[in-house]
């Protein structure tokens, strides 16, 4: 998006140069051919000349950036209040893909007093449901789930990373063919059953 306002000012400067520019040659003879005692006066008129414009040539830029990097950053700030989704699209693919994929239970959690989290828990929930899968999300989430919901983003978390659940490996696989990145994450906690999948949902990173 073009920043007119600073277009406009940096207009401004670099037409105020033009006088500047036009007195150049004409100051700079003076200061040679006039004697010492008009040198002090002529110098200082060269230089408010040209550092009154540069200066505000130099301001204008810095502010410039200055003005495109928090633009930059309230628009990724907005980008990460976006609520996460899955739309018709991937939905259809997820299904399809998941449906012929090893099958077994699978533990939705997320923080209940997250509401972008817990509605997108629940479309994951929905789409898990939907393929096949024994899929539950319980009202409170167990130690090693509740430790992942604390993380932000999304995460298939299982008791060995060397060695998950086959069906693990499947809904990571098709969650990335569809386009929605899920990180795998080690419970670390001695309890938890090797063959158990949980899906936590932290918040939007």
């Amino acid at each position: 998006m073009l920043n007119w306002p600073f277009v406009l000012s940096l207009s401004v400067c670099i037409v105020s140069i033009v006088p500047a520019f036009l007195d150049h040659n004409e100051t700079l003879h003076k200061i040679r051919t006039c004697k010492r005692s008009e040198k002090s006066g002529l110098w200082m008129r060269f230089l408010l000349l040209w550092g009154i414009p540069l200066l505000a040539l130099i301001s204008t830029i810095v502010s410039g950036f200055v003005s495109y990097d928090s633009d930059r950053k309230i628009a990724e700030v907005e980008a990460r209040q976006e609520s996460r989704g899955i739309t018709a699209e991937q939905r259809g693919k997820l299904v399809g893909c998941l449906r012929e994929a090893p099958k077994g239970k699978v533990v939705i959690a997320f923080g209940m007093l997250d509401g972008e989290a817990t509605a997108y828990g629940e479309q994951i929930e929905n789409v898990l449901t939907n393929a096949g899968f024994d899929a539950k999300a319980p009202r409170f989430p167990d130690g090693a789930s509740f430790a992942a919901v604390l993380t932000p983003g999304a995460h298939i978390v299982v008791k060995d990373l060397q060695n998950p659940p086959v069906h693990a490996i499947a809904i990571q696989r098709c969650f990335l063919a569809a386009g929605i990145r899920m990180e795998g994450m080690a419970a670390g906690d001695s309890n938890f059953d090797s063959n158990s999948v949980h899906v936590a949902i932290g918040q939007k990173k």
